[in-house]
Formats: structure tokens, C-alpha cells, sequence
């Protein structure tokens, strides 16, 4: 309850309550009339369940995917951040953390995992690290919702997000422009090609601009696709064998000659669009049954490496400075490639800055649906979000209006309310 509170008075403004006790205990009296609680009111109910769950549910979770202890003082120290009770938030935080030794288990059990790409490998979900995640299947007939094929799952609940950040690779990815097709057929591994979103230029080339010591690009971005068709002429000559290297998107830009001694076709990141891009790889699901399907992998919601993240901001925001990074640090050193450890140390500066903590999120993150709220939360949205690129050349600028802060209330709810129309129009948030 006070996740989905949590999730909604973040979006919405001061929302109804509905605790089921007290003034607002469960009635025999249907009725359609609603009322807007306060933004404080919504977060006081927020923070006693947190408070409530820390101290009630079990020190670890009954059965893969329930919550448990460090989940609640998880997001109370992630409420605590977003209401800018920062020593509150660091307090909470830090009972989670291990720095010395954090891929030792604590007294709640979590721990780091030591790689970064382990923590996102399909099958690998229920691990010491993850404390929170949306559970899906791809067994049984009852709890299925992978949604076979085409449809909508049996409970209408099938996660597509492998799909959204798939680019259209059989048909867009073509060795030579002046091809009439695609060279890869669609599969399980390069999942289902629906080309929703893709990456920014700053993402990738900025935020993600050490990909020489920081293995979290990688391990989260499709950046070399393999022949999986029939072989095919290259641009050398030479066959391309099923298996063979057949498209690279760079991780910097190179030369045309360079380009020219390769037999597949190397994409640079000028060259990126929003139909041709490295697909991410965080939310593939190769163990699907069908190409089509949704994926049956648990979605994480939260996980450990984001609690460093909180008590970091948290340390920054109280001027202790070299907790803060201390905190970074510890990310920084898992991520590191092998023998690349000191260099990510030497790589991170002295002063730690909101914007650096916000980078880091990115690296840590990325696509994993928190940046909205990040940006929200740290006075940057229209800074980081009003203008972007997806090549490093084409600039596309957009108006970030005030009220975009809060999302509309749904037109439909309001239609079904049995207020006055007066209160039906004041029960929409500004702009709206």
C-alpha cells in the first residue's frame, strides 16, 4: 500500500486515502463521492505502513519475490529523500549497507552481487541484491502472462519492456543501405522488435563515455549482433557465416578506412537513429517460449546498489561529502572491468555534486523507470530533459511546461465521480 500511495502522490499530487480504519474505515454505504487528501496526509500514511512494515515483516522474504524487512526500510529511505528529510533518509539507508564488505550479507540479508551484469542475467533475479520485484511466470497456465504470441496474457498483465527497447533489427539493420532487406531474422535472444524507444546520444556517449573501465554499458546494451539467418556476402567479399559478427555499433567514432577493413558494417554513434540503435539488454528474456511472446522474467523494482545510491544523495545533500563518494565508490569498483578497479577510483571526482549523483543513477539504472521520478525529485527535469539528441547532431528541444509536474487525474474517474461539477473541475490537477 504504501508503494503504490508512494508511486501516486509522486505523480499526482495529494491523492485520496483510503487506510481502511479510522475516519476512513471500510462501510456498508456504497458511494461514488471523492475527496483529495493532502500531499502531507498522503505521505504521513506512507511513512507509518514503512515504519509498520520494517518492524512486522519477516527479516527475509517467505517465498521468491515478497517483500521483506529491508524492502520497507528501503523506500522509507527513499520517501524520506523524495520529502528532503535527509539525514532521516541516510539513517535508514545506511541500515542496509556493508561498505567494507559489501558483498557480505548484513543482518537483513542483502548484499551486493560482485559482477554488475549478474544482477541483471535472466534467471538470476532472486539474488541478495534485488530486495523487490514484480514476480511473472513462464510455466504454468494459470499464472502465465507471458501472453503467448499476440494477445494480452491471461490476466492482462504480460511485461513487454524487452519489446519497448528493441530497434526492428530483421528489417532496419541492413549491411549496405541500397539493400532490399535485413540480414537477421527475429529471435528469442534479440527479443520481439516493437522499436518504442530508444537511447539518447548523452546516455551513450556521455554519461556512458568511460566504456574502456566501466563494464555497465555493455552489460547493458546490445552493441554486436551475430548472423543468425543463412550466410550472406559481406561488405569484404566474404561469406558471413551464421554466427559470424554482421553489425557493431561502436562505442566511439571511427573512420571511414577503419570501416572499410571489416567485413560486417560497424554503425558509429553519429549514425544512430530512432530506427537503428543497440537494443537494450537489461529486460531480454531468451527462456521465452515464443518470439512473440512477453517475458515471464521477475521486473526488479528495487535493489541494493539503488539504496548506495539514496544514501549517497543523502550524504551530500548533509555536507559529508566523502561518504557520499565513499558510497559512489562502492558501485564504481564492482562495475570496473577486470584490473580496472583503481582507474574507476581515479575517475571519480573529489567533489561529488548532485549531477554527478544523477550520471551515476544513469549508469546504475538506466531504463529501469526511475528517471522521471529522479529528475522530479531533484529540480532537473527541465535541465537534463529539454533537449535531446539520439545521433550527437540533431537537436530536438521540448517545452517542459510547470504543470507538467503532476500528471493529469484520468478524465475517466473524474466522469464516474458523483461530485458537483465544481468539485469535479477542482478535482483536477492545474494546466489540466
Amino acid at each position: 500500500r504504501a508503494y503504490y500511495y508512494f508511486q501516486m502522490v509522486q505523480m499526482f499530487g495529494g491523492v485520496p486515502l483510503d487506510l481502511g480504519s479510522g475516519e476512513l474505515k471500510f462501510n456498508t454505504s456504497q458511494s461514488n463521492l471523492s475527496d483529495r487528501n493532502s500531499v502531507e496526509e498522503v505521505y504521513t500514511a506512507i511513512v507509518n505502513d514503512l515504519k509498520y512494515a520494517a518492524e512486522h515483516l519477516p527479516v527475509g522474504p517467505r517465498m521468491p519475490g515478497t517483500v521483506f524487512q529491508a524492502t520497507a526500510i528501503h523506500f522509507l529511505a527513499k520517501v524520506y529523500l523524495t520529502q528532503e528529510q535527509y539525514q532521516l533518509a541516510l539513517t535508514e539507508a545506511e541500515k542496509l549497507l556493508n561498505p567494507a564488505n559489501p558483498y557480505a550479507a548484513n543482518s537483513y540479508g542483502v548484499a551486493l552481487l560482485t559482477s554488475y551484469a549478474e544482477v541483471i542475467r535472466p534467471t538470476n533475479e532472486h539474488n541478495s541484491e534485488v530486495l523487490f520485484a514484480c514476480e511473472h511466470t513462464n510455466e504454468s497456465y494459470e499464472f502465465n502472462e507471458t501472453a503467448a504470441g499476440f494477445g494480452s496474457g491471461v490476466t492482462g498483465k504480460d511485461d513487454r519492456s524487452l519489446s519497448y527497447f528493441t530497434p526492428n533489427y530483421p528489417s532496419r539493420f541492413k549491411l549496405r543501405d541500397s539493400d532490399a532487406g535485413g540480414v537477421l531474422l527475429r529471435t528469442l535472444e534479440y527479443q520481439r522488435p516493437w522499436m518504442r524507444f530508444t537511447s539518447t546520444h548523452a546516455l551513450r556517449q556521455v554519461i556512458f563515455a568511460d566504456k574502456t573501465n566501466d563494464s555497465r554499458y555493455h552489460a547493458s546494451f546490445f552493441t554486436v549482433y551475430l548472423n543468425n539467418n543463412a550466410p550472406v556476402t559481406g561488405l569484404l567479399g566474404q561469406p558471413l557465416q551464421v554466427g559470424d559478427t554482421a553489425f557493431v555499433f561502436a562505442d566511439n567514432e571511427v573512420s571511414a578506412a577503419f570501416k572499410a577493413t571489416k567485413n560486417y558494417r560497424i554503425y558509429n554513434p553519429s549514425e544512430i537513429s530512432r530506427q537503428v540503435y543497440p537494443g537494450l539488454k537489461k529486460f531480454a528474456d531468451p527462456n521465452r517460449k515464443d518470439i512473440n511472446d512477453a517475458s515471464g522474467r521477475p521486473f526488479i523494482l528495487a535493489k541494493l546498489s539503488e539504496t548506495y545510491l539514496i544514501a549517497a544523495e543523502a550524504a551530500m545533500r548533509t555536507s559529508d561529502n566523502t561518504k557520499a563518494r565513499n558510497y559512489l565508490l562502492v558501485l564504481r569498483k564492482r562495475a570496473a572491468k577486470e584490473g580496472r578497479e583503481q582507474a574507476m577510483v581515479d575517475a571519480t571526482p573529489a567533489n561529488i555534486t548532485i549531477d554527478y549523483i544523477l550520471d551515476e543513477r544513469s549508469r546504475e539504472l538506466c531504463a529501469e523507470q526511475h528517471r522521471w521520478f529522479d529528475l522530479k525529485r531533484t529540480g532537473k527535469w527541465r535541465e537534463r530533459a529539454g533537449s535531446y539528441s539520439i545521433n550527437g547532431t540533431d537537436l530536438f528541444q521540448r517545452d517542459i511546461k510547470s504543470h507538467y509536474d503532476l500528471r493529469p487525474i484520468p478524465q475517466g474517474q473524474i466522469d464516474l465521480m458523483g461530485n458537483a461539477d465544481a468539485e469535479k473541475a477542482a478535482y483536477q490537477n492545474p494546466g489540466y
